[in-house]
């Protein structure tokens, strides 16, 4: 029988024709449908609005501009290599990592083919180009994570080629330190990488000789790996010297320790990377315990790849999850290994004995085999699968960027701490505080996660809302963008931007906002909920303010009158910690249980007052966490009176009230009396509580 065509092909170009194929196959399944993909991520979000503001605005990184996610400038230059080539897009934010993520492919061949074997190197470059839940999931993502993998996939490389080569020897060091001290000046979780080659290094030369002369041999090995690691760690600190950024830069690296992570914390975030690989752990277990038991050091170079990180996360206090990404093709390898010997076994055993006499060891094996598939499929289905997009949250996203892009000129600049607006849209962020911030992180306002928690030495966070409102009163963004809910951590920072918190002794910027930027457009979509303002001639008038010597600032009467035979209260101006200005109505009160009691804080008008051109009425509070609630009550010159319910008093920050004053028949036109009232919602019990009352503003 002829031989068919592709064995008739040489065996070295059959094995890159099968490279070839599996990388393109890496490639595809990474590209499909990269713009519906997932919304742009914070992280990813930050990143790219960096290389935006360096391409589009000349800013110099970390002197112009706060740069986070990287030390060293070669991360935001790859992705402006993306910009270039596919715009301000989904595609275009995303193509580089597509590109490295894809590259990293025939770079696992090679190097598993140099540790073990051309068919291991195979079996691992299929497992890296298709294991969606994590390899192909993170070169999606358009972060900077599969940036830095194919570098340290290279240094390992020529560390490996260091041990089983016999020329250049020492440069095959130093260039392994290059690619390695290159991917760890990018993001410093990569150190422990370095680590690992540390002890191999060490292990190799001590292990059976222990002389002076092995001791000056190890001595000028790690003298050129050295000098290779700091190669590019030494460039990037003549560029930083050069651009006179030191404070920048030195904040940048400084970030990551701002906030300390709970083990608690880092034992979730480690449970959800063995969840995303648990089949490929399983598989890499055998190897691993292998590589210990024979100690030869090309088995042992992938394993402490893998285990030196996984331990540094837990011992080092601000390496997070991070650390473990960059050991993706680590794992791939070695899960390769078991695969490769398992299956190796099962089909010599069968060959030799019928397969009614097979082995015990092998029906286990088989077994084995079984459940890593079973696995790999419930974490396929559990991942999203290869056809998974989120076109509704992409085309929310879109929608506000694109909202952004119609309603400002290419010129100007907006705020929002969510700057994936910024980058679709092509727009520029104002600058907050002294670091420069444009791209915003949760912990920058001490928050973590969804929960506020400080940040040492600075109780308040490094940025707060009154750095906030000091941006935009002096650089005037053109819109200013507030998420509400649905986009995790921004809803709780631009909540707390907006209304501030009385615990950390912050004003929100929402009073000024009112008054100085017009409320453009509510947008509620799949991606969240968002309020965007304006900068324009506001269309509002403050009916109080409560600056004036006697409470009133408008020549009007201010009254409080009560409900209820044994309520009481003290009434006052809050000069501590004021709603807006210099000072807010207070009141103190007690109002007892059993029946309707309130107390009520009457602004009286001293000629009727036409409302008929307003739509609603606002107005500011500082809650009690009391169960009262709070009324809205304007009276007529006919003395016609309706009371509407704003709302409840049960939260410790600001709230803004807006009530629309369609609710209420009575003569608009002819309005003699507002009045604000606190309830106390028919309680059984008495219920006393401190309100402070601010910015009553009528709103066409």
């Amino acid at each position: 029988m002829k031989n068919s065509a592709l064995l008739r092909i040489p065996k070295t170009n059959r094995s890159i024709l099968l490279v070839l194929l599996i990388t393109l196959i890496g490639f595809t399944l990474r590209i499909y449908e990269i713009s519906s993909f997932r919304p742009i991520s914070e992280d990813t979000a930050l990143h790219s609005y960096v290389t935006y503001d360096f391409l589009n605005n000349r800013l110099m990184f970390y002197r112009d501009m706060w740069s986070p996610q990287s030390q060293t400038p070669i991360s935001f230059i790859l992705k402006a290599f993306s910009f270039t080539l596919f715009g301000y897009t989904s595609l275009g934010i995303r193509f580089t990592s597509v590109i490295l993520g894809t590259l990293t492919i025939p770079l696992v061949y090679l190097l598993a083919k140099k540790l073990y074997d051309k068919r291991i190197g195979l079996v691992a470059a299929v497992v890296f180009a298709v294991d969606i839940p994590y390899a192909v999931e993170i070169s999606r993502w358009g972060y900077d994570l599969s940036y830095i993998t194919p570098f340290i996939t290279l240094g390992i490389y020529f560390f490996v080629c260091f041990f089983k080569d016999t020329t250049q020897r020492n440069m095959k060091l130093l260039i392994s330190g290059l690619f390695l001290g290159t991917a760890s000046i990018m993001k410093l979780y990569a150190l422990p990488v370095i680590g690992a080659v540390l002890i191999v290094l060490l292990f190799e030369n001590f292990r059976s000789k222990r002389t002076l002369a092995q001791l000056r041999w190890f001595i000028i090995q790690l003298g050129y790996f050295f000098l290779g690691v700091m190669i590019i760690p030494m460039i990037t600190l003549a560029f930083v010297y050069s651009v006179g950024a030191w404070d920048q830069y030195i904040f940048t690296l400084a970030n990551g320790r701002l906030i300390t992570i709970t083990l608690t914390e880092k034992i979730g975030r480690f449970m959800d990377f063995v969840n995303r690989l648990l089949p490929m752990l399983l598989l890499c277990l055998p190897a691993i315990f292998h590589a210990f038991l024979t100690r030869k050091t090309q088995r042992l170079i992938p394993a402490l790849w893998l285990i030196i990180p996984a331990i540094s996360m837990f011992f080092i206090p601000y390496f997070i999850d991070s650390t473990l990404y960059y050991t993706s093709p680590a794992i791939m390898i070695l899960a390769s290994v078991t695969l490769v010997a398992m299956t190796r076994k099962i089909w010599n055993d069968l060959r030799v004995h019928p397969p009614r006499k097979t082995k015990l060891v092998d029906s286990l094996v088989i077994i084995f085999l079984i459940l890593i598939l079973v696995l790999s499929f419930i974490n396929y289905q559990q991942w999203g699968g290869f056809l998974y997009s989120d076109k509704p949250q992409v085309g929310g996203q879109a929608e506000i960027a694109d909202f952004v892009k119609v309603n400002t000129h290419s010129s100007d600049m907006i705020f929002t701490t969510d700057v994936s607006f910024a980058v679709l849209s092509q727009r520029s962020v104002i600058k907050v505080g002294n670091i420069k911030v444009a791209g915003f992180y949760s912990d920058l306002f001490g928050y973590d996660g969804l929960k506020y928690v400080g940040i040492p030495s600075h109780p308040q966070g490094i940025i707060t809302s009154l750095d906030v409102l000091h941006a935009i009163q002096t650089q005037k963004p053109k819109l200013v963008i507030l998420t509400k809910s649905g986009s995790g951590t921004f809803a709780a920072v631009d909540y707390f931007i907006f209304n501030g918190d009385p615990k950390w002794n912050t004003t929100g910027i929402g009073p000024w906002l009112e008054r100085n930027y017009v409320f453009l457009k509510h947008i509620d979509n799949p991606y969240g909920t968002f309020d965007i303002w304006s900068d324009g001639n506001p269309k509002t008038i403050v009916l109080e303010d409560f600056e004036g010597y006697n409470f009133s600032s408008t020549e009007r009467l201010l009254t409080v009158q009560t409900t209820g035979e044994k309520t009481s209260y003290s009434f006052g101006l809050e000069q501590t910690q004021p709603i807006y200005g210099n000072y807010s109505a207070r009141i103190n009160y007690n109002l007892p249980g059993g029946g309707n009691a309130s107390v009520q804080l009457a602004v009286k008008n001293k000629q009727p007052l036409d409302l008929s051109p307003f739509n609603s009425i606002s107005i500011w509070v500082r809650g009690d966490e009391t169960p009262n609630v709070v009324r809205v009550e304007l009276v007529d010159a006919n003395d016609t009176q309706i009371g509407v319910l704003a709302g409840d008093l049960n939260f410790a920050g600001l709230s803004n009230f807006i009530i629309p004053l369609s609710q209420y028949r009575v003569d608009l036109s002819r309005i003699t009396e507002i009045g604000i009232s606190i309830d106390n919602n028919s309680q059984t019990h008495d219920i006393s509580g401190e309100v402070c009352i601010d910015e009553i503003i009528l709103i066409e």
